[in-house]
């Protein structure tokens, strides 16, 4: 993996030694003979990556010659060459070439060791702004970013973002730590003495770690994402110090370029830079609501496989068995309570229809009632004039014999009908007897969702 002269010999070059870095993709099949022309160390990343991010602005801060290659997640980074020399499975990863190989001789995997291997080969031209020569000043440094991509990204990123676009990542441990994580960092802003965390005039190492960070919690920026935190809008805010560093950063040109990467076509290769995928392909590419409160995982299962290949083509199946989003107590009570509420509207389903046709019914019985007692008034006028000019012959008895026989059958109909209409109403009633209950039922049932 090299010699001691010919690092010593690295060592002493200045950047315009070097021939300019240049962007572009993996290519085809891994097949890097036919990449004619690249650096000696060429980085491989995702531009939207919190994790990438970071070294590429140190290196473009730096005028690092280190190339940026551009790899798809889902194909290229599972292909057989870019998992011979990255088994790790991640990016960044720095691809180191020796000796005029068309090959690379090896890769470097994580952000952090790719630093040492930066800082260790091109010390001369990193300034201390950067990444101080001191062990105590690098210390600190060191300690920062540790911390920002460790303990605020897991508690930020990790949890409202990620599950978003279909990684397993929901994780109480992690997301416990987010107050006491943005706590220090915004304290850390404030004890700078300067606009970033280095302390100086320009951003160091640690700074460009916060700059990613931020990158990377703004992609549900939009308002189309339904989410219940968002990072601009409900965290940062708490926390001016932390803020007002971070609007410093976005203004410095290292950073401004960097987020402005963009390796290829964007809808094709994935590889689109972190402004255009925050401003415009976000909201196409990710679920625009968190998927679940936590997931089921199958931690007993003969091999686990690595979350990030679950995303791969050809792992559906799998992903089913490791990634089974689950909802909270609180939303399986809502459920339920939404059941509940729907059987009770079921049932209550006759309230209005059944009032309409009880009124409807109470007037045509009103209507009849009304014909009945005139026609009994007219029926007893009728008999009264009947009494006065009988003069007790027996042709007036006979008539007078079939008129109280007539109405004798009208009142045992009108009683049929009323005993007919009662039965109706008994039964309309027994129907609607869930009414003034269900109601009430009703009423309560909101009444306890509402203040729950």
């Amino acid at each position: 993996m090299g010699n001691k002269s010919s690092k010593k010999k690295t060592d002493q070059k200045k950047a315009q030694d070097y021939p300019d870095p240049k962007v572009y993709m993996w290519p085809e099949e891994g097949d890097w003979a036919s990449v004619k022309e690249h650096s000696e160390d060429v980085l491989v990343v995702f531009p939207i990556s919190a994790a990438c991010t970071p070294v590429m602005m140190l290196a473009k801060e730096c005028g690092l010659p280190v190339d940026f290659c551009g790899i798809n997640y889902q194909t290229d980074l599972n292909g057989k060459v870019a998992l011979a020399l990255n088994p790790i499975h991640s990016a960044p990863f720095l691809l180191v070439f020796e000796n005029g190989d068309p090959q690379p001789a090896y890769a470097i995997n994580d952000s952090l060791a790719i630093i040492n291997y930066l800082a260790v080969k091109y010390a001369n031209m990193i300034p201390d702004h950067v990444l101080p020569v001191e062990a105590g000043p690098r210390g600190k440094v060191m300690e920062k970013t540790q911390f920002i991509n460790g303990v605020l990204y897991r508690s930020t990123a990790y949890q409202y973002i990620y599950p978003l676009i279909g990684l397993m990542t929901e994780c109480q441990y992690d997301i416990s730590k987010r107050d006491f994580a943005m706590e220090i960092v915004d304290k850390w802003c404030a004890d700078s003495g300067s606009a970033f965390l280095s302390g100086k005039d320009k951003p160091g190492y640690a700074d460009f770690a916060l700059a990613a960070i931020h990158g990377t919690n703004c992609w549900t920026r939009d308002e189309s994402f339904n989410v219940a935190i968002k990072w601009e809008r409900d965290l940062l805010p708490k926390y001016p110090n932390m803020k007002k560093c971070i609007d410093a950063l976005l203004e410095y040109p290292a950073i401004k370029e960097v987020r402005n990467v963009t390796i290829g076509d964007p809808q094709v290769t994935n590889c689109p830079s972190t402004e255009t995928w925050t401003n415009f392909v976000a909201k196409q590419a990710m679920g625009n609501e968190m998927p679940a409160d936590g997931r089921m995982f199958k931690f007993d299962a003969e091999k686990i496989p690595h979350p990030n290949w679950l995303l791969a083509p050809g792992m559906e199946e799998t992903r089913k068995l490791f990634d089974m989003p689950i909802k909270s107590q609180l939303d399986k009570a809502e459920e339920e309570e939404k059941k509940e509420l729907a059987e009770l509207e079921a049932a209550d389903h006759v309230n209005e229809d059944s009032k309409a046709n009880l009124a409807g019914l109470l007037a045509k019985k009103h209507a009849h009632h009304e014909q009945h007692d005139k026609a009994e008034k007219e029926e007893k006028e009728e008999l009264a004039e009947l009494e006065a000019a009988d003069h007790v012959n027996e042709d007036s008895k006979a008539n007078l014999a079939g008129l109280l026989a007539k109405k004798h059958a009208h009142h045992e109909q009108h009683d049929k009908d009323e005993k007919e209409e009662k039965k109706e109403l008994a039964e309309l009633e027994a129907a609607d007897h869930v009414n003034e209950d269900s109601k009430a039922n009703l009423a309560e049932l909101l009444a306890k969702k509402h203040v729950s």
